[in-house]
């Protein structure tokens, strides 16, 4: 039952208590044949890093997908593993890191004509004293007290917000100010004010019927952003319906609302070169479906 037990987590990802240590695991993908870090995945390394609290032993597994020999996957997924702790040994050279390749995992699903994307990875999986959480949870970092924020912004969204009423159906506006957790779907504590703020204008505006559509950054090579807490592929999704679950419990109706995501097929900006490009990629926007 302990190696059943062991193996579900490690498929599913679950943070547990497993040998009277808590583990928090993070993936990291990749693009075929790649193993040098993509920007998203060095944002990823930054955030988890910031996280931890002390430096807990790390332990970091490389895999390839089916395309290609057995022998270069091998080389590959070690290429991949050990990218990942080079990245961190910059961060902190006194982090205790182990790595190890497992080269070539079968398809997960069949007629694959490029791969497989969820197996081109490298799982962190991080070790600490029991009782200690490494991840923030959601609650921890969305519900702190709201932050301070410039009148010059708070200017600028609410004349954003009063826009609705005037473009067309079709049209949409950009809420750049909702800021997520990085591959998460919960927001940062500086855009408490703003929800809060979309929440009663809509209450004061109730004949607009609107979607919520998602979209993420940086990820080109699979359909939709890898969510750390869902442990799927549907960022762009998931980031909408918190959205949406956040309005309808303040009092938004459900038949005013739908919520989509569409991933990262319309950038604004393409290529994404600076932290700048790939924020306003990164963004949820209001349609307006009728007024």
């Amino acid at each position: 039952m302990k190696l059943k037990a062991c193996l579900v987590f490690l498929v599913l990802l679950k943070i547990t208590s497993l040998f009277g240590q808590e583990i928090d695991t993070v993936k990291l993908f990749f693009a075929i044949n790649e193993y040098q870090l993509s920007a998203n995945n060095q944002i990823r390394l930054d955030a988890l890093y910031k996280a931890i609290s002390y430096y807990p032993r790390i332990s970091i597994t490389g895999y390839a997908d089916f395309l290609g020999d057995d022998p270069k996957n091998l080389v590959l997924s070690v290429n991949r593993a050990e990218a990942v702790k080079t990245y961190l040994l910059c961060l902190n050279k006194y982090l205790v890191i182990t790595t190890e390749g497992k080269g070539t995992v079968p398809a997960s699903k069949k007629d694959l004509q490029y791969g497989d994307p969820i197996n081109r990875r490298v799982d962190i999986i991080i070790k600490s004293k029991p009782g200690v959480r490494l991840i923030p949870s959601p609650r921890q970092v969305w519900e702190k007290q709201d932050a301070e924020l410039p009148p010059e912004d708070i200017k600028q969204f609410t004349n954003k917000l009063n826009s609705l009423t005037i473009i067309t159906a079709g049209k949409s506006i950009s809420l750049d100010e909702l800021d997520f957790q990085s591959g998460r779907h919960f927001l940062n504590p500086e855009s408490v004010y703003y929800m809060k703020t979309l929440a009663a204008y809509l209450k004061s505006n109730d004949k607009l019927v609107f979607e919520i559509r998602g979209h993420i950054c940086c990820d080109y090579n699979n359909p939709d952003g890898y969510d750390i807490d869902t442990r799927e592929y549907g960022l762009s999704v998931t980031r909408a319906k918190f959205i949406y679950d956040y309005l309808f419990k303040n009092g938004i109706a459900k038949k005013r609302m739908r919520y989509t995501g569409v991933g990262s097929s319309q950038p604004k900006i393409y290529p994404e070169v600076t932290d700048r490009d790939r924020s306003l990629n990164r963004r949820v926007e209001i349609v307006i479906v009728s007024k």
